[in-house]
């Protein structure tokens, strides 16, 4: 169990003594020792006055110790902000890095898709061409082959090429008389 805390102050203690209350009685009252009660007016003979000013000069102290803290702190704060501001800007730099990075990658694949597409198509106009010189090719083939197949087996010869041959004939046999009367 905690121990109760006296919450009168020296001169309230002083000021009720002055009353004619007893030290046993002002503890009584507020439920603390007698102990805590002279502890709080503090040493023997000393006055309300001498109190305030030890209070004073103890808040005193520490009000300087909880400047030098702040100004610690400040300085640390400083400190930090200082390295998150280097890891801020060392990361913004990074992330512009990466991104111009990635604009280059991207361009490349825009690139390659591009040539990709431009030797798709001259490769599809080329089997094109390729494809309209074969089917030349087989037209005048099978041609060719009709040519050959016609020369291989001849036709009948029409009465115009038949009186042609014989004309021919007869006029070679007409010189060849006219050579022998001749004496040649």
């Amino acid at each position: 169990m905690a121990k109760p805390k006296i919450t009168l102050t020296a001169e309230q203690i002083q000021a009720e003594r002055s009353v004619g209350k007893t030290i046993k009685q002002i503890a009584e009252e507020h439920n603390v020792g007698e102990s805590t009660v002279y502890n709080r007016l503090g040493p023997p003979g000393s006055k309300p006055e001498d109190a305030a000013a030890a209070k004073l000069a103890a808040a005193k102290r520490e009000l300087e110790e909880a400047r030098q803290r702040i100004a610690e702190l400040e300085h640390q704060n400083a400190s930090f902000v200082a390295l998150a501001g280097e890891a801020a800007e060392k990361q913004q730099a990074e992330i512009e890095r990466l991104k111009a990075e990635h604009e280059q990658h991207a361009q490349l694949r825009r690139n390659a898709y591009e040539a990709h597409n431009a030797a798709q198509e001259r490769l599809q106009e080329r089997v094109k061409h390729l494809e309209e010189q074969l089917n030349t090719a087989e037209t005048e083939k099978a041609m060719l082959l009709q040519t050959i197949e016609r020369a291989a087996r001849p036709e009948p010869a029409t009465e115009a090429q038949l009186l042609d041959r014989a004309i021919g004939e007869m006029t070679r046999v007409r010189k060849l008389i006219y050579l022998y009367a001749a004496g040649e």
